[in-house]
């Protein structure tokens, strides 16, 4: 027996998390996005699946060197001027979310979060296929100078803190676990249980495929705008209105103008990055690498690399500028001397992300029948199942497995809020399975 109707706003990892578990749920899933299912934000990442993840990028650290970084040339962290006046509230709500005690608590709802993450795309994958395209080989983050060791060291100890396995490594062991790395680096930190997809988009392309032919219905088209009554909710689209009994907002970057006009009162900014697709002859590494110098990832795809980089704070719509990223060709042959530099494709993408590092789950203020799932930052591919998963257990009345008050819609970031958190995660409960 149905549930009733859904209209799931966004098709990203997000939105396919979610119509995916509201769809095992009982309820009747139209997924609508302005593109293809997977081919947006979700497409063009490293394809980390951060499980560890242990740190937001806000921070007492990151505020200090917020100045150094948004006026150096060659900074990952980098500001468009001229969209200074759209984004200036969102930077001012960042600086206030860098207080110890937001920051302290971003850090502590992302771990777990995080830690829950393994579990629900365990379950879509065994529902949809494509296990052949995820591997666990954990990434490396490697350090030269001192302050980048440092730094690698606090992430160290809160992964402790948080029992998550991991390896220091100095340079021989760098050298042990990728050979094919220059001998340039001090110190690395393997977080040994974290994943990795190949070529993101077309295993979110065969979820979406999973998706229809279980009975849901995908829909290309522009959203502009939610209505909802007490019983009902509708999804005005460019091209048609879509109804349903309740919505899910999951439309990633362009998440920001509809959920304000529902109440939401979290900032939400377009934080870009962009990648280089490098062809290869042969396999050069095992897993993920970051360099902490100069702020880039190296994914291995198949028979290329992805080059990843940037967290260019602007308009949605600011041209692209790809010189930065291109201009970083020595740099990846000093830290892979095999590596091919040639460029197949250059891409560009834009992640939602608040001040305080958090997503929204929570019910629309001023429409409790649309439920916001936006606002992943770095986190949307590793955390889009478990988000589906507790959006389904939402719609169904369940209680919330985790504290979720740091996900509110009507949170001010640069105010905690007060938490505990299980260790050992989600509560126990009947879950929506696949």
């Amino acid at each position: 027996m149905s549930r009733g109707s859904v209209v799931v706003v966004g098709a990203g990892a997000v939105g396919l998390g979610c119509a995916l578990f509201l769809q095992a749920d009982g309820w009747e899933v139209t997924l609508i996005d302005r593109g293809e299912p997977g081919q947006a934000t979700s497409y063009g990442n490293a394809g980390i699946l951060s499980v560890q993840s242990v740190t937001t990028l806000n921070s007492p650290e990151t505020l200090k060197r917020l100045p150094s970084l948004l006026l150096s040339s060659t900074s990952p962290l980098r500001l468009r001027w001229r969209d200074l006046p759209a984004t200036a509230p969102w930077l001012w709500a960042f600086a206030r979310a860098c207080a110890p005690a937001v920051a302290a608590q971003s850090s502590a709802t992302q771990t777990a979060l995080a830690r829950e993450a393994a579990t629900a795309w365990r379950i879509l994958l065994q529902r949809c296929g494509g296990a052949e395209r995820v591997s666990w080989p954990g990434w490396l983050k490697l350090a030269e100078g001192a302050g980048e060791v440092a730094e690698l060291d606090r992430e160290r100890r809160r992964l402790e803190a948080a029992g998550h396995r991991h390896a220091w490594l100095d340079a021989a062991g760098v050298a042990a676990l990728e050979p094919g790395l220059g001998p340039r680096f001090a110190a690395g930190l393997w977080l040994e249980d974290d994943g990795q997809i190949d070529r993101p988009g077309e295993l979110l392309r065969r979820f979406a495929a999973r998706f229809v032919a279980a009975g849901g219905r995908v829909v290309v088209d522009e959203v502009r705008d939610l209505h909802a009554t007490e019983r009902a909710v509708a999804a005005v689209g460019g091209a048609a209105t879509y109804r349903g009994d309740r919505a899910v907002l999951a439309a990633g970057p362009w998440s920001g103008p509809l959920a304000r006009r529902l109440g939401a009162r979290v900032p939400l900014v377009a934080e870009r990055g962009y990648h280089l697709m490098l062809p290869q002859a042969a396999p050069l590494l095992a897993r993920p690498i970051f360099d902490a110098r100069h702020g880039f990832v190296l994914a291995p795809m198949g028979d290329a690399l992805r080059l990843t980089w940037g967290a260019e704070i602007a308009r949605l719509d600011a041209p692209p500028d790809e010189r930065p990223i291109r201009g970083l060709g020595a740099e990846v042959r000093r830290l892979l001397p095999e590596a091919a530099t040639t460029v197949a494709a250059s891409w560009l993408g834009a992640r939602p992300s608040t001040p305080d590092g958090l997503p929204v789950i929570a019910p629309a203020p001023r429409a409790p029948r649309v439920t916001l799932a936006y606002g992943h930052g770095h986190l949307g591919l590793t955390l889009g199942p478990l988000t589906g998963r507790l959006v389904a257990d939402r719609l169904a009345g369940r209680p919330d497995p985790m504290p979720l008050e740091a996900c509110a819609a009507t949170r001010r970031p640069g105010r905690p809020t007060a938490v505990i958190f299980r260790k050992k995660g989600l509560a126990r409960g009947r879950r929506s399975e696949l």
